[in-house]
């Protein structure tokens, strides 16, 4: 890996900027992603594993898709208006409120409302942290910072969950550390993080681009997929297929809690991944995509598993180390594509398409579980739908594209346009390229011999040619003739 070179103020890794970034990233995921730990085992208490799956990866899943949809249709209407620290901070309250309910209520249908309703929110401040990782950090960094902060939030929760025999999330107490991380997030997005200072002016109405980045210079390559909608809709389109392969192969199923998995020790390995799919991806965005696609074997590995004396916390590992590829390649993917085309919209919709994908899959997997057969039917024909999108988006993004030699009419439109060339000048020139002799062109334009050296004429005056086989080859070679002086023969 080529390492940034730190004496460089603008290539530097540990910049303010960069280190605050990822202080809100680890704090937003810490606060998040322990709190629906908290809401999981809580739920355990009132419904079955079943239900709980359906709760939490589905329906909890699907709430995060439908805030982080309300915050991308708010940024396309109002833009700016949208990001600002009031509603930033208006969202933590709002989570951090519903948290108390989800988390001490007596009755399960209030657990299962305001946990649903924490989610929702959950979605939205997902949002905002993506939006300050898109267009407050650096491309060449963007990778490391999720991959690290997302890796040392999920290491955090891995050693909040410890004490008390390793049962504290599962405790009410442990409300005190939320409310704590809630009001350091507070203090850090007043102080710290100047929302819209980098942000893009624009709604998403007017594309503007950056240039320069294989992004940039491939969204103009692929006719089937219009540059201004194409690409983004191929993209979300992958990301919900792999889901939909990872999660149908394996949706960590709340059933094996009860067994004695250890669902915080699990996640370490999602923390090991994640720094390793940040450096790759850092190194080369199409390594990341490689790595992401193959990542999608692991499925059908476990499945094939599935009723061998393997141990479960086997199949817990693995798919969570592999779970973090698509983790950082469904953010990074999007979060380029919304820095290049400054449209402050896109950079949540990776994370957007990934829970559709997540909600769908992990539904799916616990409905038709038992049903070993048809899973594994269900995950090959989407297996073989993420190969061909897959393809379709790597040609797109990462392959580069032969030049075309360009067509007769292309040339001809060309030479003309660059010499001022008239219609009938053109008309003549095309027939010269016939190799017509001036009275074939004359009766072909019904004119009369002498009006077709006239055009001549002022075809070799404005090329600078002497003649006609000059012409023809200056115009094969669309290089110029030199100048020649006297008058000017017409042969």
């Amino acid at each position: 890996m080529k390492f940034p070179d730190l004496q460089h103020p603008d290539s530097m890794l540990f910049t303010r900027r960069n280190l605050r970034c990822f202080l809100l990233i680890f704090l937003c995921f810490f606060l998040t992603s322990s709190g629906y730990l908290s809401w999981l085992y809580h739920l355990m208490t009132f419904v079955s594993p079943k239900t709980a799956d359906l709760l939490t990866m589905g329906g909890g899943y699907a709430m995060q898709a439908a805030g982080l949809a309300l915050a991308a249709r708010f940024m396309f209407r109002r833009g700016n208006a949208f990001v600002s620290r009031q509603f930033f901070l208006l969202f933590i309250v709002i989570y951090t409120v519903c948290m108390i309910p989800s988390l001490l209520s007596r009755s399960g249908a209030g657990t299962i409302i305001f946990g649903l309703i924490m989610n929702f929110f959950c979605g939205l401040i997902a949002a905002f942290y993506l939006l300050v990782l898109t267009f407050d950090t650096d491309r060449e960094f963007r990778s490391v910072l999720f991959g690290f902060s997302y890796a040392a939030a999920t290491i955090a929760g891995w050693l909040l969950s410890l004490p008390g025999g390793g049962l504290f999330l599962q405790s009410p107490r442990v409300l005190f550390i939320y409310l704590i991380l809630a009001a350091a997030l507070v203090i850090l997005i007043l102080i710290r993080i100047p929302l819209s200072e980098n942000m893009p002016g624009d709604t998403g109405d007017e594309l503007r681009f950056s240039g320069g980045g294989p992004i940039e210079s491939a969204l103009h390559r692929f006719p089937a997929f219009p540059a201004a909608q194409g690409l983004p809709l191929l993209a979300g389109a992958t990301i919900v297929v792999f889901s939909l392969v990872k999660n149908i192969g394996f949706g960590f199923p709340t059933a094996d809690l009860y067994t004695g998995i250890s669902l915080e020790a699990s996640r370490v390995f999602y923390a090991i991944g994640l720094c390793i799919a940040g450096c790759i991806t850092e190194k080369n965005r199409k390594y990341g995509a490689v790595c992401t696609m193959a990542a999608l074997v692991t499925p059908f590995l476990i499945l094939s598993l599935s009723g061998e004396p393997v141990s479960q916390t086997i199949f817990w590992a693995l798919d969570y180390f592999v779970y973090a590829f698509f983790s950082v390649y469904r953010i990074l993917l999007f979060s380029d594509l919304a820095k290049s085309r400054r449209i402050l919209y896109y950079a949540g919709l990776g994370l957007f398409f990934g829970r559709i994908g997540d909600a769908a899959g992990s539904s799916l997997s616990t409905i038709l579980a038992g049903r070993l057969t048809l899973l594994v039917i269900l995950a090959a024909l989407l297996f073989m739908t993420a190969i061909f999108l897959f393809f379709r988006l790597y040609q797109t993004l990462y392959m580069p594209v032969p030049d075309q030699p360009p067509s007769e009419q292309e040339l001809f439109d060309r030479f003309s346009a660059r010499y001022g060339l008239s219609a009938r000048e053109q008309d003549v020139l095309q027939l010269l390229l016939d190799k017509k002799t001036s009275p074939e062109i004359a009766d072909a334009l019904f004119i009369s011999d002498r009006t077709v050296k006239f055009h001549i004429h002022n075809l070799l005056s404005k090329t600078g040619c002497r003649n006609r086989t000059d012409l023809l080859k200056q115009y094969r070679s669309e290089q110029p003739c030199p100048q020649q002086t006297g008058k000017k023969g017409v042969s």
